[in-house]
């Protein structure tokens, strides 16, 4: 571990009027062994999409890294200028393309987001058994390691903070644990490394991020697009479209033995008719996917009962259960993303889960929502399917297309399933925007909105002109995506957030 005697030689040397990146490379690394963790990893927060964008890391992560990361970051060290410990060539330690193990930026509703709103060092026994944590977090941890998180930049009010920093250990690493070792002097220094590197949050490297993590959201628009086109040809080709071919040569076969056998032909003519009618259904629920017409005539909550009405009709013998705590917090932008959610899920239930019942609930915790289905059915190996499904040579195109829709909705999607154990299939979203998304003046004008003053009383308050308090408003009202002013303030007071 570093000794206090190096912060005071790297405070020297940032004096020395060094490039934003060098001095975020070692003041990182600083943090690195000054804790003995094995990762360090710098997040930068991205306001406007609400996202943690990864900046730099050092230090050999647990998976997915190229086993030359902690010779070539030992070389760096061995070569760095004489008299100062933590320096880099000019390769660094950022993140390149080809070592990334995860480039998608990290939404705040885990766990390296929930620090945003915290004080001081957060202490993780374990990132993977941590409800909060999200796969995209866990690619970084070691199972069994704890993990060290900070925001960068919190100040007097909450959603101050500009970044995380996250230092990961291994399951064995117990140095920083021990009270011998973690006395109030390495804390302070920890903290105090913390506070520098608010001042090495480099707007431009986060600017590349946004560029490139915006190209890679046209592309999977793209993408998402053509594999709904491709879902819908598969549908059409395996359903209704064999199914008229089937009907076309009954009726053939009908006529051939209609004059000699007029009893088989009559059974055959009613075979056919049921076939077109289970393919007429199919066509109804594949037409009712596109357009999902009883949201704008029901509303949500009425259009989803609508739904499952529907299929407890067509399927007499699945029994469906519907929980949700408050249809009124599901912002509108995500209604139709949700309402197809449940949708594809059911179709999935209905092809292929042979199942006796389906469990639907949305339970809407502290700055998420949480949509999940799951059901008794056959199961199936999730590994083999979405590799299959990857590759185009899968049935399960839905589940692509269940994932694409929901990542493209900026939430995330996870399954879990095994042959005979039924499966469940989850949508995360944030519910509402982060406090942090916040000016100070709007966090001002919405804790008054929660007192319940009016836009006038609000200018009279602030002094400022209601022209300004109404702009002030409508910001707050797009930011947390919601209808009106009483929603923004009931959402507020709810998740605590003044």
């Amino acid at each position: 571990m570093a000794t206090p005697d190096t912060l005071l030689q790297l405070i020297a040397h940032l004096q020395g009027g060094i490039a934003v990146a060098h001095g975020r490379r070692i003041l990182l690394e600083y943090a690195r062994k000054s804790s003995g963790a094995r990762l360090a990893l710098l997040f930068s927060l991205n306001k406007e999409s609400q996202m943690l964008m990864l900046l730099e890391r050092c230090g050999k992560g647990p998976h997915h890294f190229s086993s030359s990361d902690s010779e070539r970051n030992a070389e760096q060290l061995a070569t760095s200028k004489p008299g100062f410990p933590y320096t880099s060539s000019k390769r660094g330690l950022l993140l390149s393309d080809e070592e990334s193990p995860d480039k998608t930026p990290i939404p705040l509703y885990g766990l390296f987001g929930s620090v945003l709103l915290m004080q001081g060092l957060v202490d993780i026994p374990d990132i993977y058994s941590d409800p909060r944590s999200l796969a995209e977090e866990r690619l970084w941890a070691w199972r069994g390691g704890h993990a060290i998180l900070s925001a960068i930049g919190v100040g007097g009010q909450a959603g101050d903070a500009q970044g995380v920093l996250v230092l990961c250990f291994g399951p064995d690493d117990k140095e920083w644990q021990t009270s011998g070792v973690r006395t109030a002097t390495s804390e302070g220094n920890l903290l105090i490394c913390t506070t520098l590197l608010l001042a090495y949050l480099s707007e431009e490297s986060v600017a590349a991020l946004i560029s490139r993590n915006q190209e890679l959201r046209i592309a999977e628009q793209q993408a998402a697009i053509d594999q709904e086109r491709s879902r819908i040809a598969h549908d059409i080709h395996d359903g209704a479209a064999q199914n008229v071919a089937h009907v076309i040569h009954k009726l053939e076969f009908v006529q051939r033995v209609l004059e000699k056998q007029p009893q088989v032909a009559l059974r055959e003519v009613g075979r056919a008719r049921d076939i077109l009618e289970e393919s007429l259904s199919d066509l109804r629920h594949g037409i009712s996917s596109l357009i999902p017409i009883q949201l704008e005539e029901q509303g949500f909550d009425a259009a989803v009962q609508a739904l499952l009405e529907n299929y407890a009709l067509n399927e007499p013998g699945l029994e469906i259960s519907y929980d949700i705590d408050d249809p009124t917090l599901l912002p509108p932008s995500l209604e139709p993303s949700v309402f197809h959610f449940i949708q594809e899920a059911l179709n999935n239930v209905r092809k292929h889960a042979q199942a006796s019942s389906v469990a639907i609930r949305i339970p809407m915790l502290p700055g998420l929502l949480v949509v999940e289905v799951s059901d008794n059915g056959v199961g199936f190996d999730v590994e083999g399917v979405l590799s299959s499904t990857a590759s185009g040579a899968g049935q399960h195109i839905g589940l692509r297309t269940m994932r694409e829709r929901i990542r493209q909705a900026g939430g995330q999607w996870e399954i879990s399933s095994k042959p005979g154990a039924g499966t469940i299939v989850k949508a995360h979203f944030s519910l509402a925007t982060s406090p942090s998304a916040l000016t100070g003046r709007e966090r001002e004008v919405l804790r008054l909105l929660i007192d319940g003053l009016t836009n006038r009383a609000i200018a009279a308050k602030l002094s400022i002109s209601i022209e300004t308090v109404k702009s002030h408003v409508h910001h707050i009202m797009q930011k947390m995506q919601v209808k009106d002013r009483t929603q923004a303030a009931v959402i507020a007071t709810k998740q605590r957030w003044l």
